[in-house]
């Protein structure tokens, strides 16, 4: 059994908080958080390469990572299934 994990950066890089107004939000929580919150159907791959851009759009240098057993990583995000 291989959990999938989602990592907020690769290993050999920096997690970065982002600021809006006067609360504090890690940068990658809060990508994976708004992309969720679009309702559209994801696969776990795509989540994590969706909140990638989204990270450099907003200007930091961090890149998602994702394990898992690689058909799983295909499926849906189980709460984004149409």
């Amino acid at each position: 059994y291989l959990p999938v994990i989602i990592e907020a950066c690769g290993e050999d890089q920096l997690s970065y908080e982002y600021r809006h107004g006067a609360t504090s939000h890690g940068a990658f929580t809060f990508s994976l958080a708004s992309i969720l919150g679009r309702g559209k159907p994801l696969s776990f791959e795509d989540l994590v390469k969706a909140t990638g851009r989204q990270l450099q759009d907003l200007g930091y240098a961090q890149n998602p990572a994702i394990l898992g057993p690689g058909e799983i990583l295909k499926y849906d995000v189980p709460w984004t299934a149409g």
